[in-house]
């Protein structure tokens, strides 16, 4: 007979034990030498070599063929396999593939999430999000974008309305007013502002004006008057007639003009200006001189 191991466990007939009034060879004394030899033999190319000393909370692995030792360290929980069901805590993957995954109450904390190539539909949050567009109605509110997040190029043809316009405070951008006071006019430079034609912008940002002015003066002989615009005072543009003002027994001339000014961030002051020349005993009436300006941009006052 011969041992079992490692095919099976030997037993008390592959590995008998002999009573004290047995023969030597009843079992045979050799063979049962030859099958402890054998499972002896057995159970070291089982095992493999290695000078290694069993430590507490190791594994005893196979390190090469033949050869063991006792190296990993045991868990201290459930031992993970490939392919057991198991609920896994406190791990860390690194570069992991993960094959449709379920994934409940996760908090990722990536700057950038790809797409996966061959489904380009999922959602985030309850919003759908297709080929990486939202394009459901509602699902992102104002409060959510930034200044400027939203770009020109990005709203399609006719796609604000009126109904999008906040008319009720649409007013600001819009104002125009009359002189209140018709004060001395003399041949020079002169800022209106005193006699009622300013108007005021308060602007969050950029904005564009398109201001119109117009003036009606009169004198006793032909004489040159351009109307200007003024923004803090300073003059933006002046209407450069192309022959003088003529006297029409005193009555007034009226000339008119407009220009586009960008206002900046803040408080803009818009006011109407003139310049007079060879003007004798010049005047003007009140209400004979306007200023209107239509803004383009969020103003606030």
């Amino acid at each position: 007979m011969a041992t079992n191991f490692p095919t099976s466990l030997d037993n008390s007939t592959s590995l008998p034990y002999p009573s004290s009034g047995n023969f030597t060879n009843a079992p045979s004394l050799a063979g049962l030498n030859d099958n402890q030899n054998d499972a002896l033999i057995a159970t070291q190319t089982k095992i493999g070599i290695g000078a290694s000393t069993p430590t507490s909370g190791k594994f005893l692995t196979g390190t090469g063929t033949g050869t063991s030792a006792w190296a990993n360290t045991v868990p201290a929980g459930t031992v993970v396999g490939t392919s057991d069901s198991q609920t896994l805590t406190n791990k860390t993957l690194t570069s992991p593939t993960i094959s449709s995954p379920v994934i409940t109450n996760a908090t990722i904390s990536t700057d950038l999430i790809t797409g996966y190539t061959t489904s380009n539909t999922g959602t985030v949050y309850g919003i759908p999000i297709t080929t990486g567009v939202i394009n459901t109605a509602g699902t992102i509110n104002g409060a959510s974008l930034v200044a400027s997040s939203v770009t020109s190029t990005a709203i399609a043809d006719s796609n604000v309305g009126r109904t999008k316009i906040n008319w009720s405070t649409f007013s600001n951008n819009i104002k125009s007013t009359f002189n209140t006071s018709a004060p001395a006019l003399t041949n020079s430079d002169q800022d209106l502002a005193s006699s009622g034609l300013s108007l005021s912008f308060t602007c969050s940002g950029t904005a564009y004006a398109f201001v119109t002015v117009a003036l009606g003066i009169s004198s006793t002989t032909d004489f040159e008057f351009q109307p200007e615009i003024r923004l803090g005072g300073v003059i933006q543009a002046k209407y450069t007639p192309v022959a003088a003002a003529a006297n029409a027994s005193s009555r007034p001339d009226v000339r008119t003009f407009s220009y586009g000014i960008t206002l900046v961030n803040g408080v803009n002051t818009l006011s109407a200006g003139v310049f007079l020349s060879s003007a004798t005993s010049p005047s003007w009436q009140i209400g004979a001189g306007s200023i209107s300006a239509i803004v383009f941009g969020n103003v606030t006052a």
